[in-house]
């Protein structure tokens, strides 16, 4: 546990040191301006703006994803590690991360998506050597929610700057490192977005970086040799 998460621990839902409340279905959850702030630029935005629920109250609502996901993303500020039921079944487990992964992508918590990503690589890593069929099921509720929720075009985007690619990227490698067989892959092929893409969007574009930097490397090689100054530079 770091020293911040030890610390934000002490503090959550503490009605006595709060200066804003979070509100989600019947929940109230009491919470601090400069813990969120410092979390998500998306908070720190809306408090800048005051836009409260109730201004006297200063109440803010959270809205649009089950309790569950929203109390476990304010828990995560808080220090708390992003944990599963004891009693969900590896579906309800799936569609909970996919959830804690899309509200870190709305309200930009970077550290929440990578924490759910890495939930759902064990999460596949379990099923893996359990129930083959439940594995691809897992997938394609992963490569549907890609789609429902628009976030195949920011993955795409990502070398140009878009952060929503951790999980996609870990199942990619995570299949990857498994050695996944055409007859997998075929299985997929009724999707526009098929397993074997998940590969081919996050390693092509390193390819395509590494050839041409070979490609500089070399002619600046052949420009010393023939005692030129090399015009080319590295890339960074």
């Amino acid at each position: 546990m770091t020293g911040h998460a030890a610390f934000a621990r002490k503090f959550y839902n503490d009605p006595s040191t709060s200066d804003v409340t979070l509100t989600f279905g019947e929940e109230r959850i009491h919470a601090h301006l400069d813990l969120l702030d410092e979390f998500s630029p998306v908070f720190r935005a809306a408090f800048k703006d005051d836009r409260f629920a109730n201004a006297v109250t200063r109440d803010y609502a959270i809205q649009g994803y089950p309790e569950k996901v929203i109390h476990s993303m304010i828990r995560y500020v808080y220090g708390f590690e992003l944990g599963l039921g004891e009693e969900t079944t590896s579906e309800e487990d799936a569609d909970f991360l996919l959830n804690v992964y899309l509200i870190g992508n709305e309200y930009q918590i970077q550290p929440l998506q990578a924490a759910a990503a890495n939930s759902f690589e064990a999460l596949l890593e379990r099923v893996f050597y359990r129930d083959e069929c439940q594995l691809k099921g897992i997938i394609e509720t992963l490569l549907s929610f890609y789609k429902e929720n628009e976030l195949d075009e920011d993955l795409r985007g990502h070398w140009k700057g878009s952060t929503d690619y951790t999980l996609l990227g870990t199942v990619a490698r995570f299949c990857d490192d498994r050695k996944w067989s055409e007859e997998d892959d075929e299985e997929f092929e009724e999707d526009n977005f098929e397993v074997e893409d998940l590969d081919n969007i996050q390693y092509n574009e390193i390819e395509e970086s590494a050839t041409k930097k070979r490609s500089r490397e070399t002619d600046d090689d052949e420009d010393r040799s023939e005692g030129k100054k090399p015009t080319h530079t590295s890339a960074v």
